[in-house]
């Protein structure tokens, strides 16, 4: 604590020495600065690394052992003292229960040592290797306790408890003193066989006041169901575990972690006693009281860090609890212990713990666990046997008559009811479905019936429908081009009939089907000769009936997409259309007009006059003429008019730096207070419903959303060449939002990109394993007012990257660009030899500029637990925006158009106008991927690209992959609404093809087609449907071909390539690759 302290002390007074102005003052400051800086670095870094870790205090151990390797690094790559040193910090991640940092640091150990190989089978829940790793230790030295509580560790995690209190009792004979150090194995194994007599001895011949000596007495009086004696159990579980947690203090939460995790435990002890204890005095409505019961358990399963280890802990003390306070005479709590065990098997798998899954499943078997065969197949084709597992899986269904299609008998003496059945003997059959489809192993007829008899036996389920739905889309797209217009046309029918109806249901696949659906209809609407077809005429009917019965905030979640089609040229389809944009708009119009600002100012015509019939409509509709609707929109469109004029005000050679809002704009500064909610990016993000919520009366948006209080009397115009203007608005909130007003810039872009980036948000927070790495991107809200401008949120607490690293130099001494550096240049760009170009780069360019950027983050963020915290934050949305920027062909990556949160540690991408790779069409080609230069890579650790980063790039590209579907449909609106920048490539090309028409009518008397607009975006999407279905050319040589490549494989090609001095060195020398 007293080291964190001094460490902010020393960051504050260098702050403010750089912005004070006194000499006097900044002597003594600075004088003060040597003073307590001798005195830290005179603290022998290894003494305190290895003082933490014995303390347990890992994240301050980790930041002293790093510092000391880099020290070591820097004295030679090879140094011998380096290999003990990688050992700790992988025992540090072990201990932080964080694979992904030990999975980094394993790349750089040469020869593992055995402690190593057993960190690393204990983290992978090779539970039987690691316990083969123990016994040769115990071997080698019988008499070392430590060895035998890794032993005791592994029997526990493979539920040989027998064992394990075997091996106890015999250590014990043999050393007697080692009783403290065995009595939370053996008081755990006691009571995990019900051996309460032997829990009892335990207790009452310890003095120790440790966790589960605690929770053993709790468990003994729950059990004598005394209740003074449980009231003063809890009361001293409550003492005992609540000091470590007083004593880390409130910044130390993850220090505490394990003692708030045992404080969890007890309050469940408590409730699930309470709960059972009444159900014994009833004796009716025992299996509703059960349900209640099972769903706060739920909630709180959800609230704790989702991993194995800590998941699995509490599940534990559950099946204990049901075992101990059980109902005599009752299958009810067996039952649950069951699927306590069922749920134990299914986190394992999910974390990859084969051998704990499989030990789990086998309890759950024993206590006769229905449908735990489902789970029994899963985790046989988790390890990767496919076939097999369908196979189990249809011998379990043939089994329980689950292949039939009635139920002939129903299980009177369960307590699932004939719906709960039906829907399990649904959920078996999808799985079957899938797995079917997977395989490629039977005809597409046999695998289409199984997905339609899920969705005829559970027809209100969105999963069946989905998945029903789905099939038929990939069926379709399957098909020759020929067969299109016709089977093809019944299939897109069967897949918006599926899709309705799974939107029309729930929540769970909303941004698969809602987006596909539009994307079918509206394309299939364009087609003249399908338009008049009476398939498509039941395609319109599904789609309608689709808006009208489906609650209006799942369209808002497309609604950017259903808005870029509104120049739709199908009359009955465009009809349809604005009934949902007019739908849409009257439910949530302080979101929604927003988002339509752009059409009512749009510079085409026909946008325009529609977008404004539509607002038109809804102010003169009589319904509602009582209701706010009419106001806001009124408002809205005062708004948009008047924050045009301000961007496009006009500002020649302008002296004055700043603008005043009274004097400048009078007609927006009168605005200022107004009903509208202020554009923020969280504002404009509908939410879907948890699962306990009932979707008719879900709230998408928070209903305490600021609006416009008024706007600062200050507009700053900044100096860039477009001389952008910076707005501060106060909130009704009491805070205050500042927005940067672009002109003759197109916008919509980077809303689209937000939308894109909002999407990709939620898809990484449905998955576990990109939620459990909390992998995201930092968005922030656009507002396009039309083609030509709009406005950006300023995003608070960031700093571009650039000045960051341009100041740490400076510390150094280092100076920036020059003379010598252009003559560099110069000479890399006249060579064509890549080799050269590379030596060049190495030697002359970063031999000056050694990483500094780690630097920052100690800095920064001078409290352990913090930096380790912002690193990982950085390390991992540094990964996810390098994949997606990847995907979107996002160039232009220099220092000023990425930013740090400087309280989180986040990167945040801005400025998306270089997309689709136009970098490539520069004068100088941008030949990477994404930005990885030497100091992106030394703010990840000493491990660099492994372990953390190259993970979460890997996690974040196969989810990509595997909703490529979903987000090109949200990309569809850059076809149906180009960009500017198309409109006058557009132009271009039709000037040559008129040049060339002409110069070829002398000749042959033809003239060549204009170029489509739409075909040039089109063309431009093409490159991002390639990425996402994995496609990769990994050279640019012409002769390179193109092929499939796997992810993991794709990660390494882009690292490679990001990371390639030759390809560094010809970057051209604004992008400066050298920082």
């Amino acid at each position: 604590m007293l080291l964190d302290h001094l460490n902010r002390w020393l960051r504050k007074i260098r702050q403010q020495v750089t912005k004070e102005s006194n000499p006097r003052q900044v002597s003594e400051a600075q004088e003060n600065l040597v003073r307590v800086d001798s005195v830290l670095s005179n603290i022998n870094q290894d003494l305190l690394a290895k003082a933490a870790l014995q303390c347990k205090a890992y994240a301050l151990s980790l930041m002293n052992f790093e510092s000391r390797i880099v020290e070591l690094q820097q004295r030679s790559s090879n140094h011998h003292d380096l290999p003990t040193y990688y050992e700790h910090l992988h025992e540090i991640y072990a201990h932080l229960d964080e694979p992904d940092g030990m999975e980094g640091v394993s790349t750089m150990i040469l020869s593992p040592s055995l402690e190593h190989q057993i960190r690393h089978h204990e983290s992978s829940g090779h539970w039987t290797s690691a316990q083969s790793c123990w016994e040769v230790r115990l071997q080698q030295f019988p008499d070392n306790v430590d060895y035998h509580l890794g032993l005791l560790r592994c029997l526990r995690n493979l539920g040989h408890y027998d064992t394990l209190r075997t091996h106890v009792r015999g250590v014990l004979t043999r050393n007697s003193d080692w009783q403290p150090a065995l009595a939370s194995f053996q008081i755990e194994s006691a009571w995990m066989v019900g051996a309460w007599e032997d829990v009892q001895n335990i207790v009452d011949s310890t003095d120790v006041a440790t966790a589960q000596i605690a929770i053993a007495r709790l468990l003994l009086a729950l059990r004598s169901r005394d209740s003074t004696a449980i009231t003063t159990a809890l009361d001293g579980a409550r003492m005992v575990l609540g000091g470590p947690i007083a004593a880390a203090g409130v910044n130390n939460y993850r220090r505490s972690y394990e003692a708030m995790l045992d404080l969890h435990l007890t309050h469940e002890l408590e409730t699930i006693y309470n709960a059972i204890s009444s159900l014994s005095q009833q004796s009716t409505g025992i299996n509703s009281a059960l349900m209640r019961l099972s769903e706060i358990l739920s909630s709180r399963l959800d609230s704790t860090l989702p991993t194995f280890r800590t998941r699995e802990s509490v599940l534990s003390m559950r099946r204990t609890a049901f075992a101990l306070i059980n109902i005599p005479g009752s299958q009810v709590l067996k039952r649950e212990i069951g699927r306590s065990w069922l749920a134990s098997a299914k986190i394992a798998r999910k974390a990859g713990q084969w051998q704990t899954a499989y030990s789990a499943m086998l309890q759950s078997q024993q206590n006769k666990t229905r449908y735990s065969f489902m789970e029994s197949a899963k985790l046989v084709k988790a390890m990767g046997d496919p076939l097999h597992a369908l196979q189990q899986l249809e011998n379990s269904m043939q089994l329980h008559n689950l292949l039939e299609d009635e139920v002939n008998v129903v299980d009177l003496t369960n307590d699932d009811n004939e719906e709960n059945l039906k829907k399990m003997k649904a959920k078996v059959r999808l799985v079957r479905a899938r797995w079917m489809n997977e395989s490629e192993r039977f005809d597409a007829r046999m695998v289409l019936k199984t997905f339609t008899n899920v969705a005829i036996l559970m027809p209100n389920w969105e999963s069946g429908q989905y998945y029903l739905g789905q099939f038929q889309d990939e069926c379709y797209k399957n098909l020759p081009i020929a067969e299109r217009s016709s089977r093809g046309l019944k299939m897109n029918l069967s897949t918006i009939r599926a899709y309705a109806e799974a939107i029309n249901l729930g929540t769970k696949y909303i941004y698969q089907t809602v987006p596909r659906l539009l994307t079918l209809w509206l394309d299939l609407g364009e087609d003249a000769k399908v338009a008049e077809t009476d398939t498509f005429r039941l395609i319109n009917q599904a789609v309608s009936g689709a808006i009208k019965n489906s609650p209006t905030y799942k369209w808002f979640t497309a609604f950017p997409q259903i808005v870029s089609r509104i120049g739709h040229s199908n009359p009955e389809v465009y009809k349809q259309l604005a009934r949902l944009i007019a739908k849409v708009i009257q439910s949530y119009p302080n979101q929604a007009l927003w988002l339509f600002a752009a059409v009512i100012k749009s510079k085409k015509r026909e946008r325009s006059q529609r977008g404004s019939l539509i607002l038109e409509r809804i102010r003169n509709n009589p319904s509602l003429a009582q209701s706010s609707v009419p106001k806001l929109v009124g408002q809205s469109l005062d708004m948009t008019n008047e924050l045009l004029e301000l961007c496009n005000f006009h500002t020649p050679n302008i002296e004055r730096k700043k603008l005043t809002m009274t004097r400048d704009f009078p007609r927006l500064a009168n605005l200022g207070k107004s009903n509208l909610i202020i554009p923020l990016q969280e504002s404009l993000t509908a939410s879907l419903p948890p699962v306990t919520c009932s979707e008719s009366v879900h709230q998408p948006f928070p209903s305490n959303a600021p609006t416009f209080a008024g706007f600062a009397e200050e507009i700053e115009i900044m100096h860039s060449l477009a001389k952008p203007r910076k707005i501060t608005i106060h909130g009704s909130d009491g805070q205050t939002y500042m927005f940067l007003g672009k002109p003759k810039d197109d916008l919509r872009k980077d809303a689209r990109l937000m939308d894109f980036n909002a999407i990709i948000n939620k898809l990484l927070i449905a998955n576990s394993e990109s939620r459990r790495r909390q992998l995201h991107i930092r968005t922030y809200g656009v507002v396009t007012l039309n083609e030509e401008c709009g406005f950006i949120q300023w995003v608070p607490h960031t700093r571009p990257v650039r000045p960051i690293i341009v100041n740490l130099y400076n510390n150094r001494h280092i100076p920036g660009w020059g003379a010598e550096m252009a003559d560099v240049f110069t000479r890399i760009k006249g060579t064509n030899d890549g080799n050269k170009a590379a030596d060049l780069f190495t030697k002359k360019i970063l031999s000056l500029f050694p990483p500094v950027f780690h630097e920052w983050f100690i800095e920064t963020f001078p409290e352990p637990t913090a930096w380790l915290a912002s690193r990982l934050t950085y390390a991992r949305t540094t990964a996810v925006m390098s994949m997606v920027g990847f995907i979107l062909g996002l160039g232009d990556r220099h220092c000023e158009n990425i930013l740090l949160d400087e309280n989180t540690g986040d990167l945040i991408h801005v400025d998306f106008n270089c997309l689709f790779e136009k970098g490539k069409t520069f004068e100088t080609p941008e030949r990477v991927p994404f930005r990885l230069t030497q100091n992106l890579v030394d703010a990840l650790g000493v491990t660099g690209v492994e372990g953390v980063f190259r993970t979460a790039c890997e996690v974040t590209m196969q989810l990509l992959r595997d909703n490529k579907d979903s987000l090109m449909s949200v990309l569809d609106a850059f076809v149906h609404d180009p960009l500017v920048e198309w409109e006058e490539e557009k132009m271009k090309l039709d000037r040559k093809q008129q040049h060339a028409n002409a110069t070829d009518a002398q000749r042959k008397n033809a003239v060549k087609p204009a170029t489509d607009l739409r075909s040039l975006a089109k063309n431009s999407l093409k490159g991002i449907e390639k990425k996402l279905r994995g496609h990769y050319r990994p050279t640019p040589e012409k002769h390179a071909y193109e092929k499939e490549v796997s992810t993991s494989n794709l990660v390494q090609l882009l690292v490679q390539e990001a990371t390639d001095i030759a390809n560094l060195a010809r970057m051209y020398p604004g992008w400066a690759s050298w920082h």
